[in-house]
């Protein structure tokens, strides 16, 4: 072998050593923010792992906390869709995994909260209790088409209306609750590196 295909070896090496110790780094501190339930300090050192980082056993866990925290309540990069993209790299990269379980039940549970949403939207402009939503990215982004009013004049159709969108609303905050139940779920099964039980 050559001096200079040596000296490539060696390069590319140490290349590939450095990738592997910035990765790990970025991913300690992710994990660190993680657990602390700093999602918004999480998601970007998430996502430097991977691009530092080559494809690893750890991706889907990675790719699956970071669908947890665009979904997670007062996040402020919070994002449905990429919740999405994250829960769906964790199905197609490692698709017999603990992770893609709890990656379909998650992308089933934002299906639902959506449907849910424009559902209760949709009775409370029903209502008139409030306008539709104007559309954040967790909720639909348009508003049922012309909702006809609830009359005033019918107690009993004013009465079905308002139970109807108490139980839906009930089930929504239950669902909410169950997404964030994985999460938990998640830390205590995979707590990060350093973390004390």
């Amino acid at each position: 072998m050559s001096s200079r295909a040596s000296a490539a070896a060696l390069l590319f090496a140490l290349a590939g050593l450095l990738g592997a110790c910035a990765s790990s780094s970025w991913l300690e501190r992710a994990d660190d923010a993680f657990a602390a339930g700093d999602c918004a300090s999480a998601v970007p050192a998430y996502e430097r792992a991977l691009w530092h980082g080559p494809a690893t056993s750890r991706s889907e866990r990675v790719y699956f906390r970071l669908g947890l925290c665009y979904v997670r309540p007062g996040n402020p990069l919070a994002s449905a869709s990429r919740a999405r993209e994250a829960f769906r790299q964790v199905i197609w990269g490692a698709p017999a995994s603990d992770y893609a379980m709890a990656a379909q039940l998650s992308l089933h549970l934002l299906d639902r909260i959506a449907e849910l949403e424009t559902t209760t939207a949709g009775l409370e402009a029903r209502l008139g209790a409030t306008e539709p939503p104007s559309g954040s990215d967790l909720s639909p982004s348009a508003a049922p088409a012309q909702a006809q009013p609830c009359p005033k004049a019918c107690p009993r159709e004013r009465t079905s209306c308002v139970t109807e969108l108490k139980a839906k609303s009930d089930e929504l905050e239950k669902l909410r609750r169950a997404l964030q139940e994985v999460l938990a779920v998640d830390l205590k099964s995979h707590p990060p590196p350093g973390a004390r039980p």
